[in-house]
């Protein structure tokens, strides 16, 4: 049986995850994985071009996770705001997030 060790470029359940190289039968690769760019050969090359995009989203999913935390404490100390006033309300209006944000920032408004 003819065998070709391939670097995946995706995460498939069967095989492995993003970045790994696995051993898979020749025309399994070549007539599967390689034509839908699940996966390419794995040589020296394609390893660093893989591990240069893996580099690039996880820088990607680091800021977004920081923006996420950003956005989560700004909602929340405006729902502080909203208690320590001693109305409830359900919703938070725009109008308030953005004066919310000014004064957190330190601006005026925004416009």
């Amino acid at each position: 049986m003819a065998y070709m060790e391939v670097l995946l470029r995706e995460d498939l359940e069967h095989l492995g995850d993003r970045g790994q190289i696995v051993r898979v039968r020749r025309g399994y690769g070549r007539n599967y994985l390689l034509p839908r760019g699940l996966a390419v050969e794995a040589s020296a090359g394609n390893v660093r071009q893989i591990e240069a995009e893996r580099s690039v989203l996880t820088k990607r999913e680091a800021r977004e996770r920081a923006a996420a935390e950003e956005s989560s404490k700004n909602l929340l100390g405006l729902a502080q705001l909203r208690a320590k006033g001693g109305r409830r309300r359900p919703a938070v209006r725009v109008g308030d997030a953005a004066r919310h944000r000014s004064r957190t920032r330190g601006r005026g408004s925004h416009g």
